[in-house]
């Protein structure tokens, strides 16, 4: 009886760590891999530019970045150090830079698939206009559609210009003509500071 029952709780023990490894490889697999740490990327080289050009063979835009890496499966582009130059043939190009970023593929609303620029960490943003002179746009994140010439973040934005600084806590920038539209946040409101000359000659 003693062995039959050693044979028992043998059995239990055996059934118990199978359905235990069973599904713990289940709860690995069903998880989403992140690029970031063991998987080895598909490409990687440093100090790479990626150049896109319009069909008239003008420049669209240039990407520098310190180093990438590309994950085939997560349709993914990691960079470090990114700085994107925006060209534009009506108005002066918009030079993008941020410490961290990413390419990704999706579906806008119309169903079109296109690349989106995910710029993290002290983003940098600017465009010298022609009539009104240079403008400076800083935020930890902004998300840039190249070929609908448009950004956008939900982070706090400060807006710098001649005329003085703007903060929200949002934006979206038609990056074509270069319309802001700056929205307000759960803790900030979209709140302008005019500089004292400015003040001065109105």
């Amino acid at each position: 009886v003693m062995r039959e029952l050693l044979v028992f709780v043998a059995l239990l023990l055996v059934a118990a760590v199978t359905w235990y490894a069973t599904n713990s490889a289940s709860s690995i697999y069903l998880g989403e891999p992140d690029p970031i740490g063991t998987d080895e990327p598909d490409l990687y080289g440093k100090n790479i530019e990626l150049s896109q050009f319009n069909a008239d063979g003008s420049l669209h835009y240039r990407l520098l970045a310190t180093t990438i890496r590309q994950y085939k499966q997560q349709e993914l582009t990691q960079l470090t150090s990114p700085n994107l130059h925006l060209a534009n043939s009506e108005q002066q190009p918009w030079d993008i830079q941020s410490k961290r970023g990413a390419i990704r593929k999706q579906t806008n609303l119309q169903g079109v698939i296109e690349d989106m620029v995910s710029l993290i960490d002290d983003v940098h943003m600017v465009r010298n206009h022609p009539e009104h002179g240079l403008i400076t746009m800083r935020s930890q994140a902004l998300d840039i559609f190249p070929d609908r010439q448009y950004a956008e973040t939900d982070q706090a934005v400060i807006v710098e210009t001649n005329v003085g600084s703007t903060e929200a806590g949002g934006m979206r920038v038609d990056l074509e003509s270069g319309q802001l539209q700056l929205s307000s946040g759960p803790e900030l409101r979209v709140h302008t500071i005019v500089l004292p000359e400015q003040i001065k000659k109105s």
